[in-house]
């Protein structure tokens, strides 16, 4: 762990040094679905007079902004930036295991505060994200969503908090919808983009890689029973048309050769006629029959259906050399040709213990196989 350290800030303040040995651990989770949430255990401590406290008990307050970095080798990296939402407190019959609990939550706690009913009249998802990131005088990065307001007066109802709001908006349009931080412009920016699937990955995942590996295992698996079409019918309440949209493809890129539709589309011919056997969903849920909505939610189900490879496994953070970040591609190598390639990063538990850091992570794919774009030459990206 020489080349490994975290550094925690309070209210944009240091934490005192002589406060780390007093930390049993800290763990933050980053996740592609849900808010970021931290943990920081520090030893609970009797005093002579049998009063119980801990370290920075005057400062680490419901409500503080807590900022979590690490430094790897020398480079600093943003971890997570959010508010103190909860203190849990263990004493224990051996005094030494007693402990408080230190909870929070990156700035979507502040989206999620109360409930909101309210009209969006004539405006598009993407105008609507706009303007309630910009309530909290967040930055803004929004991709313009595919309908624009259908028809004079077309209306959204808000009946939840704002980021669950969002949230709903997003899923619709096949987007993510996350807030995070720059620890150095002091700015926090709002997310509601379509996936980042065409940047360059981050650093190589390696397992049984001799030297390079940075991986301390790994374990894969495919699911068969994904959609491979997805069906919505509604009828218009006025000219009584009924409206159908089958999607049976997906507009993201592809992250290896082929997807499941392609694997499993010539056997399930063999077993029977593929009309009567294919994988679907068909949505009844929805209820709108503007054809163009009604694609674009359509997509975003079969999308999402359409990630049927998972992987988890564990990051050796010292032999990475950086910290695993979530929402972007990595390229993970050392298994066969049908499991090494590209995958979307969807989850990073990050723990930090005296003398360890491990970096845990669930990562999807939507497609089998290695495809020549992927690079498989150098660690080092």
């Amino acid at each position: 762990m020489s080349n490994v350290e975290y550094e925690i800030s309070i209210e944009d303040k240091p934490l005192d040094k002589e406060v780390y040995p007093g930390i049993e651990h800290v763990k933050i989770e980053d996740s592609d679905t849900t808010a970021d949430i931290f943990s920081i255990r520090l030893l609970a401590i009797r005093g002579p007079d049998g009063e119980w406290s801990y370290p920075q008990k005057d400062k680490l307050l419901l409500f503080s902004k807590v900022k979590i970095s690490a430094s790897l080798n020398g480079v600093s990296e943003n971890l997570v930036e959010g508010y103190i939402t909860g203190i849990d407190f263990h004493i224990d019959k051996e005094e030494r295991k007693s402990h408080v609990d230190i909870n929070g939550m990156d700035s979507t706690v502040l989206m999620n505060l109360g409930e909101e009913i309210m009209s969006w009249v004539d405006k598009s998802d993407s105008d609507i994200a706009k303007e309630i990131f910009s309530k909290y005088g967040f930055d803004l990065d929004v991709d313009d969503t595919v309908h624009p307001p259908l028809e004079k007066g077309y209306t959204v109802i808000q009946r939840e908090s704002d980021i669950e709001f969002l949230k709903k908006l997003a899923v619709r349009n096949g987007f993510e919808c996350f807030v995070d931080s720059d620890f150095q412009s002091k700015k926090t920016r709002g997310h509601f983009r379509k996936l980042q699937l065409d940047l360059k990955p981050q650093k190589d995942l390696a397992v049984h890689f001799g030297t390079d590996s940075t991986l301390e295992s790994i374990d894969f698996s495919i699911d068969g029973l994904r959609p491979i079409s997805v069906e919505l019918r509604q009828k218009d309440a006025l000219s009584k048309k009924v409206e159908e949209v089958l999607i049976d493809d997906s507009k993201l890129s592809k992250l290896g050769k082929q997807t499941l539709n392609e694997l499993i589309a010539s056997n399930l011919t063999k077993i029977k006629t593929r009309e009567t056997l294919t994988p679907k969903i068909i949505l009844s849920r929805h209820v709108v029959s503007e054809p163009q909505l009604m694609e674009s939610i359509a997509r975003s189900v079969f999308d999402e259906g359409s990630w049927f490879i998972n992987a988890k496994g564990t990051v050796n953070a010292e032999s990475y050399g950086k910290v695993l970040k979530t929402k972007s591609l990595v390229l993970i190598k050392g298994s066969n040709d049908t499991f090494s390639g590209k995958y979307y990063v969807s989850k990073v538990i990050h723990t930090f213990k005296p003398g360890s850091y491990i970096q845990e992570f669930k990562a999807k794919r939507n497609a089998l196989g290695i495809i020549k774009t992927d690079e498989f030459g150098n660690l080092e990206k």
